[in-house]
């Protein structure tokens, strides 16, 4: 139950799973990683098929497990929640472009916005 109040689905344990939203599909998803209580946890686009609050909402409890003092590791396309993150990589070509807080890279590509990072990157 612990897991489930963490990802907030602890009011749908006994859904079955092909009955859930999307976005519960992808928080029961992140559950599983967190039921051994791992230090590291590696997810590949958490949030991608998400509307921008589900997104919001993922992003608010991928950073709440970090806070926990495990390292949460987060391959994205997603820009919107970049802020939320400790630290961003900047991969291009599948080399390192970029790696340190996530504000810094908006000067150091010379950029307003995380989105025109795409545009830079091109």
């Amino acid at each position: 139950a612990t897991v489930l109040r963490q990802v907030g689905l602890e009011d749908r344990r006994r859904v079955r799973i092909r009955r859930l939203s999307g976005g519960q599909r992808k928080r029961v998803a992140v559950a599983l990683e967190l039921l051994t209580s791992p230090p590291l946890v590696i997810l590949d686009e958490p949030t991608s098929g998400l509307d921008p609050g589900l997104e919001a909402k993922m992003m608010v409890l991928l950073a709440d497990v970090a806070a926990t003092g495990r390292i949460v590791l987060v391959a994205t396309h997603a820009m919107a929640s970049l802020d939320r993150a400790d630290a961003l990589c900047v991969l291009v070509r599948g080399h390192v472009a970029f790696f340190g807080p996530p504000r810094e890279a908006l000067s150091f590509f010379r950029v307003e916005r995380y989105e025109g990072l795409f545009h830079q990157l091109e």
